[in-house]
């Protein structure tokens, strides 16, 4: 299966309403026909940031995380 990765910035503005990519990034993530992975350097901006906005975003995030809609992918030290 193919696979998409995502960075912290499309995480944010998926769960932040306000974000100025919430729509696009919606739109996309929501249309990719592959799944979706990210990093834990990545998972923990993203957190933060939502954080920042309300615990309820970080909430989502974790739902789709624990309902492994979002695989987290290990980093091993080539990757780095």
């Amino acid at each position: 299966m193919r696979k998409t990765l995502v960075d912290a910035g499309p995480l944010v503005a998926v769960f932040n309403r306000k974000d100025r990519w919430h729509d696009t990034c919606r739109t996309v993530l929501r249309g990719l026909p592959t799944q979706l992975h990210t990093t834990l350097p990545a998972l923990t901006e993203a957190m933060y940031l939502l954080g920042r906005v309300t615990p309820a975003c970080q909430g989502h995030l974790w739902t789709i995380i624990l309902g492994g809609n979002l695989i987290l992918e290990d980093l091993a030290q080539p990757d780095l």
